[in-house]
């Protein structure tokens, strides 16, 4: 390795090394006189070592100063060859720079004997200073005091400590001043080990308080998990490269900055060097052009003018906002990269040329009035301007089209609505007149005026009204006179005129301030209303006896607002019969009076109204002052009074009829649960005696014959008697059900039903009691929901499904099926029995019907199970049907309506026959 490429610690071992040969060797020529074969031996020894060191190692008389040895390194550094060196002094090689530094070696070596890395410069062969550190002692050979000394050549690691200070400096003074903020932290930690001027001074710290703190501790992340964000980034990168990170100041403002950073190695531990330049206001700046360039490109294409950009040289669209599209009515795709004249938008090729000119001569165009061709063939009239731009080093031309299609037709419309106008004023079947507003001079009248007047137009026009005595009363002018200066225009006002045969008339009047020919006129409109005036004083009458019909009627007859329901009007019998006064009633609604007895039936009334603007014979129940309740029969009827929205409501207690009535259907129900009684007791004995008769039977043997029967015979008639129990209750409940359904009490009480569930619960109870068959379900998913009484439901699906096992021998297939038709939900339970006879179809559902199927099958019942389903589907408003074939089998049917209300509760439900 060459001296430039060691380092200086390495110089200063090896010069170490050479120190202590030379001890050794001192040492060495002491013991040389006490050792005469080994002092040779050392001797040789060290002369190798001597010459072939690679320090320069020179050995000169103190007295002469000349070289007495001097070994291959020092020859080959200097340039001279040894023996050049050999006998001479330094003198003689003018090896010293400076004479001083000769003297100064002496010195020490007088003071101290030796000294050690004393530096010195020396000049070699070629002229090149170079720079050694020596060292040196006195020693004695042969009894001549002689210096032997040892350098090392340390030019080259001056000149990099130059550098490196040099380098240093530069750094310094580039970490202090640099523009971007620059800071160095330890990398396990996060503490600042140093900050230059930059990263104080956007941070808001003095660099002295970054010191040993970290940034987290400053609060200067504007996240929290940004610094984990920058040591992950570091170990999956090595380093970061402008990552935009925000921080924030001791103010509290957020900086943006691009973040870069790496790992260095200071004094054996890892440090991260980091640079952020702040980019806030560039950011900011870069925010502010986008909204800038999104301002204009929606000003550009929002705009409600048309613009299009057109490239000069090409002549062809480059680009154009909606406004242009709408007014053209082509796509963008259509438009952009065509000329004008491809798309034919030029209805004169003229103007074309026109523009041309204008631009050539002016550099621009303004509002030239100039006729389009839209892609539809429609003409629309544009104000044109063009104007040459310059748009990133290209030069193009703003073309701006402002539509004024609609007030051309404007104009020509205006003058079509004047010759209409004067059209309309002439025929008119109002008579119009137009007078000046000074003196009521005649300007113009129109035909229907002279009709209505008798009057020619050449005995109106040129003559004041006061003249021609139009008006039946001058105080009259006078107040319309008063009335034009006060509010400007007269607005359906009456006066009495006086037409040409001395007849007065009344005319409803309008009169409007206009300008005609530069003067102030009036133009008068008026509609003769003699005729109405005559039939509204008839009508006057009419209602003055519709009012006395109104307050002598015998029914309750009231007139409410429509809008909030307060009473307008009351009659006699009205107050009669709730027994308020008319004052109490008038400005109250029917809730503050609290009539009703059920407020919902309040709202269904409204409901009703509402819908269908009407209501008839609708039964309610009111309550009057005193607390007592009637049963009335409503009636309403919407009507205007005094020119509002009203109801008419004619009320007629019925409440002696309904009782009356009531008693005569209790005595008919009571004739019919006698009837049904007699039936009954008639029809089912049979059904009765024969479980009875069993139980008897079989109880006498049990208490008879106990002893004697053993045990799987007493359990056996034991279970014919629990079996012939049920069966009673089961006659005995449904005998109760058919004494209230035929007493018109079977009780309905309505709720929301799941029927997914119901049905799924019906047939997993019909598995468990009857699991010698098979039950399938088909239930359409996602079913609505029905207003029914859950049990009564319950109680049919049940029957049916007893009725479907006890007709069909064991191991067939019994279907439930359920889907939506229509308005309404229909079941139907399917089976393959026996069937139902066609002449027996009809009287199925008949009230103790023996079929003669339950007859030849020895099928228990008593005949009520059918009837009481149809009893029951009936009261929720549905329909049951029986389709069967003997020896096939039998399908019932039946249905419930999706949209029914809720029935209150105990609901009275006629059986039907």
């Amino acid at each position: 390795m060459r001296d430039s490429q060691k380092t200086r610690n390495q110089l200063l071992n090896e010069l170490q090394e050479a120190r202590r040969q030379l001890e050794v060797l001192a040492a060495a020529e002491v013991e040389r006189k006490q050792a005469g074969d080994e002092l040779s031996k050392s001797e040789e020894k060290f002369y190798k070592a001597f010459l072939s060191s690679p320090d320069m190692i020179i050995i000169s008389s103190i007295a002469t100063g000349k070289y007495l040895e001097v070994n291959e390194s020092f020859a080959e550094i200097t340039g001279y060859s040894r023996e050049e060196l050999i006998g001479h002094t330094v003198e003689d090689c003018n090896l010293f720079v400076n004479p001083e530094e000769q003297q100064r070696m002496i010195r020490i070596l007088d003071e101290h004997g030796s000294f050690r890395n004393e530096e010195f410069v020396f000049r070699v062969r070629s002229g090149e200073i170079r720079h050694w550190l020596c060292s040196a002692q006195i020693i004695s050979i042969d009894g001549d005091a002689c210096m032997i000394a040892v350098a090392v050549d340390v030019t080259e690691s001056k000149k990099m400590e130059q550098a490196l200070r040099e380098s240093e400096e530069k750094f310094s003074k580039a970490f202090s001043f640099s523009p971007v903020a620059i800071a160095i932290t330890t990398l396990k930690e996060g503490k600042f080990v140093a900050v230059n001027e930059t990263q104080s001074r956007f941070s808001g710290y003095k660099p002295a308080e970054f010191i040993g703190r970290t940034a987290q501790e400053m609060g200067l992340w504007g996240k929290p998990d940004d610094r984990e964000k920058i040591l992950r980034l570091l170990t999956e990168r090595g380093r970061i490269y402008n990552e935009e990170i925000v921080f924030r100041s001791r103010s509290g403002s957020l900086l943006t900055t691009l973040f870069s950073a790496e790992v260095i190695n200071i004094s054996g531990e890892e440090c991260m060097i980091s640079s952020s330049l702040d980019v806030t206001d560039r950011k900011k700046m870069e925010q502010a052009l986008r909204e800038s360039e999104e301002k204009f490109s929606q000003a550009f294409n929002l705009s409600p003018i048309a613009v299009g950009l057109i490239d000069i040289d090409a002549s062809r669209f480059v680009e154009v906002n909606d406004s242009f599209l709408r007014f053209t009515g082509y796509s963008r795709e259509e438009v952009i990269g065509r000329t004008p004249e491809e798309l034919e938008l030029w209805v004169n090729p003229a103007d074309s040329g026109l523009m041309d000119a204008n631009l050539r001569k002016t550099g621009g165009l303004f509002n030239a009035e100039i006729k389009s061709r839209m892609k539809s063939g429609d003409i629309r009239t544009g104000l044109f301007s063009a104007q040459t731009i310059t748009i990133g080093s290209q030069c193009r031309l703003i073309l701006v089209i402002t539509d004024i299609t609609a007030e051309v037709t404007a104009k020509e419309a205006l003058r079509e609505s004047e010759n209409r106008f004067s059209m309309a004023f002439h025929t008119s079947p109002v008579a119009i007149a137009i007078t000046k507003l000074k003196d009521g001079i005649y300007v113009d009248v129109n035909e229907n005026y002279i009709v209505s007047t008798g009057y020619s137009r050449k005995e109106l026009i040129g003559h004041t009204t006061r003249s021609v005595n139009i008006w039946a009363s001058l105080e009259d002018r006078a107040r319309m006179m008063a009335i034009v200066q006060k509010q400007g225009r007269v607005q359906n006002a009456e006066f009495d005129f006086r037409i040409k045969s001395g007849e007065i008339r009344t005319w409803l009047i309008s009169f409007e301030p206009i300008t005609t020919g530069g003067e102030p006129c009036l133009i008068g409109v008026s509609v003769d209303i003699t005729e109405r005036k005559r039939a509204e004083q008839a009508l006057r009458q009419s209602e003055e006896k519709f009012s006395k019909a109104f307050h002598a009627g015998p029914l309750a007859i009231s007139v409410n607002k429509f809008a909030d329901g307060c009473f307008v009007e009351v009659n006699e019998s009205f107050t009669a019969i709730f027994g308020f006064t008319r004052e109490e009633a008038i400005g109250k609604t029917s809730l503050e009076l609290n009539i009703w007895l059920d407020r919902q039936d309040r709202e269904h009334f409204v409901q009703i109204l509402r819908q269908e603007g009407r209501i008839r014979n609708q039964e309610y129940v009111f309550r009057n002052k005193s607390g007592g309740t009637r049963n009335y029969l409503l009636s309403a009827e919407m009507i205007e009074y005094e020119g509002e929205i009203c109801v008419l409501v004619v009320t007629n207690d019925i409440t002696d009829y309904k009782r009356m009535r009531a008693q005569v259907l209790e005595a008919e129900n009571l004739k019919e649960v006698d009837r049904l009684r007699s039936e009954l007791l008639a029809n089912v004995s049979h059904e009765l005696r024969t479980p009875l008769a069993s139980i008897k039977g079989f109880a006498t043997m049990l208490l008879d014959y106990g002893n004697r029967l053993k045990s799987p015979e007493k359990r056996g008639y034991l279970e014919t008697i629990d079996k012939n129990t049920d069966r009673l209750v089961e006659l005995i409940e449904q005998l109760i059900e058919m004494s209230r359904m035929g007493a018109g009490m079977l009780s309905i009480r309505k709720t929301s039903v799941n029927v997914s569930q119901l049905c799924k619960s019906a047939l997993s109870q019909a598995r468990k009691e009857s699991p010698g068959y098979s039950f399938v379900q088909d239930i359409t998913p996602r079913l609505p929901r029905v207003n029914a009484d859950v049990q009564r439901i319950r109680q049919v699906l049940d029957n049916v499904l007893d009725n479907a096992v006890k007709y069909s021998r064991p191991g067939v297939e019994i279907t439930l099926s359920v889907r939506r038709s229509g308005e309404e939900m229909l079941f139907t339970v399917a089976d393959c029995g026996i069937g139902i006879p066609k002449d027996d179809l009809p009287h199925i559902f008949e009230r103790i019907f023996n079929a003669p199927r339950r007859q030849k099958s020895a099928v228990p019942g008593a005949g009520l199970g059918l009837p009481m389903c149809k009893a029951l589907i009936t009261a929720h408003g549905g329909r049951i049907w029986i389709e069967s074939e003997e020896g096939v089998g039998t399908r019932c049917f039946f249905t419930l309506p999706l949209n029914a209300e809720a029935t209150p509760d105990s609901a009275a439900w006629d059986l039907p026959d």
